[in-house]
Parts: C-alpha cells; sequence; structure tokens
C-alpha cells in the first residue's frame, strides 16, 4: 500500500517533521500528495515554532519542553 493510500482514509492527518530543509521539503511533498484527499493540520507545528520562538528544528528537542506539555 502507497503512503498516501493509506494516509488518506484518515479524516485529518497532523504533520510535524523537522524545522530543517529535509523536513521543509518532505512536508511540502506530503501535502502536494494529500491535499485533495485528506485534511493536513500545521497548526501543532505552529504552535510549537511560536511556543519555542523557532529554536526547535529538530523533532528529537522537544525534551527539552517536557515541562511546557505536561
Amino acid at each position: 500500500i502507497k503512503f498516501a493510500d493509506s494516509a488518506a482514509k484518515y479524516h485529518k492527518i497532523i504533520l510535524l517533521l523537522d524545522g530543517d530543509r529535509k523536513g521543509r521539503y518532505l512536508t511540502k511533498k506530503i501535502i502536494e500528495l494529500l491535499e485533495r484527499r485528506t485534511k493536513i493540520d500545521l497548526l501543532f507545528k505552529k504552535k510549537l515554532v511560536s511556543i519555542t520562538k523557532g529554536k526547535i528544528r529538530f523533532i528529537e528537542q522537544l525534551v527539552c519542553y517536557e515541562s511546557y506539555f505536561v
């Protein structure tokens, strides 16, 4: 099963990829593949950028902000 086919069965997909060049590229490609098939939610990514003032580029760095999310 292709990724786009399996992901399209969901009503809404939350994308949370790294903020580096590769992560931005993959986010763009996933949106292009799925934008007409399901709803793409980038709200969490935007909120994380806002909360961390852009300091988080990699999802693995979220552990530094764990106390804010609990």
